[in-house]
């Protein structure tokens, strides 16, 4: 017996500027017989909505032309209803190779936690299709066969999969995507030539792989902007080359990856880049003028480490919005780490600072620092000489003395001194202009 079933979706109708105007509930009439939905229908025809979700914990099978009544733009089917990801999912998802039949504007497909079965090629009739997203549906290598009939596909997601190899031209007719995400497979080999085809890539993640740096490995990938390699080589096994072949890199991501140095040729091939983070990596020392090919970058990342040292003018000539250098264990800031930059927040929060040297910021320009939840006693009359910014925060440091004239030759406007046992009744001495906002 066919029993009826009502499950409660949301329609999204998108302005041009990808907003949701307005979520509206509507229902469908899906209709299965042991496991297999066999039509689906709107239940108020005079407002279809235009997008299906199912979400269920169970095998399902979706027949022939079972959705061919609905004109719709986007389909996610979830077969796990917790909210959570399995890359072993329990559940099947079993489809024929028309069960997307007549569905001509359909754009957007999302399948998750599902393990797949399909005779034929099931989105072979999705011409319209320019997302696509199989996540941790138990996949080991590269559905290219299936993929061959999806031209316009802009956007593909294989990611929680089990994936080990990306073989030679395994996307060689996605002539048009532009964001690929590979991340949380196992893969482990990047064959020569894997990235055929892909001259309109812009985003690009292979995170939490085992990747192999082998030169060539991004070959053809000209156009590629965003890069984002987190946690995908072993101990000091990224390897500079392999950036050769990106050169229009505007954001570059390297974060938990055991890098234990950075060379001084290290970014040459990515002059571009505007975005860089080396987040949670065993780095200890930053070496002089490591970045200074790196004209337009704007944003680096460099907390999570073992910083210890940071080499004279290591970030000269560098125009920055935000420098984060926290959660390191940085001691003691040499005179002129900082000569030459220019930035709007430098961040050195929550590292054992504990000395600064003469003139350690001298020819430091920045909107806010954050030397906070460090060790510094005292201030000498020398340690911020030469600096312009607009907030200095030495919140919860162990100040107890500011020399007199500390901040004679510092341009500020608001010094932050909370929670140091810092005695402020000779604040006069400190050489603090009157308009300047003090904390404590």
């Amino acid at each position: 017996m066919i029993a009826a079933i009502k499950i409660t979706v949301l329609l999204f109708i998108l302005s041009a500027h990808g907003k949701d105007d307005d979520d509206k509930r509507q229902n469908f009439n899906i209709c299965q017989e042991f496991g297999v939905i066999t039509n689906v229908t709107h239940i108020d025809e005079t407002a279809p909505s235009t997008y299906f979700s199912l979400k269920i914990n169970n095998n399902i099978s979706i027949n022939s032309k079972a959705l061919s009544k609905l004109n719709i733009t986007r389909i996610d089917i979830n077969l796990r209803t917790d909210g959570l990801y399995d890359r072993s999912p329990n559940c099947s998802l079993s489809l024929q190779p028309d069960s997307f039949d007549d569905l001509s504007s359909l754009i957007s497909l999302s399948i998750k936690n599902a393990n797949l079965n399909f005779t034929g090629n099931p989105l072979a009739p999705l011409k319209s299709l320019t997302m696509l997203k199989l996540k941790s549906c138990g996949i080991n290598d590269v559905p290219t066969e299936i993929l061959s009939s999806l031209s316009n596909l802009l956007e593909l997601s294989l990611a929680d999969n089990y994936i080990q190899v990306i073989h030679s031209n395994a996307f060689l007719s996605m002539k048009n995507l532009q964001n690929l995400d590979l991340n949380r497979n196992n893969i482990g080999s990047l064959e020569p030539g894997c990235f055929n085809g892909l001259s309109e890539l812009e985003i690009l993640n292979l995170s939490i792989n085992s990747i192999k740096a082998v030169p060539g490995i991004f070959q053809g990938l000209n156009h590629l902007k965003k890069l984002i390699l987190v946690s995908s080589f072993g101990v000091n096994e990224f390897q500079p080359i392999i950036l050769q072949d990106v050169p229009a890199l505007i954001e570059l991501q390297l974060d938990w990856n055991k890098l234990m140095s950075l060379s001084s040729t290290m970014f040459d091939n990515v002059p571009r880049l505007h975005t860089l983070s080396l987040t949670a990596n065993s780095l200890r020392t930053i070496p002089h003028a490591l970045f200074e090919k790196l004209k337009s970058l704007r944003e680096l990342y460099l907390q999570q480490n073992m910083i210890e040292t940071i080499e004279p003018r290591a970030f000269n000539g560098l125009n920055l919005t935000t420098l984060d250098l926290s959660l390191n264990d940085i001691q003691q800031i040499s005179a002129e780490s900082f000569n030459g930059l220019t930035i709007n927040t430098l961040i050195l929060h929550k590292n054992q600072i504990e000395e600064l040297q003469s003139q350690a910021f001298n020819g430091l320009t920045a909107n806010e620092m954050d030397l906070s939840q460090n060790s510094l006693q005292k201030i000498g009359v020398e340690d911020f000489r030469g600096v312009k910014c607009r907030q200095l925060d030495l919140t919860m440091n162990r100040i107890e003395e500011i020399a007199s004239g500390a901040f004679d030759n510092i341009q500020v406007e608001k010094l932050i001194l909370k929670m140091n046992p810092i005695i402020t009744e000779d604040r006069a001495t400190w050489g603090i202009p009157t308009s300047v906002q003090i904390e404590v």
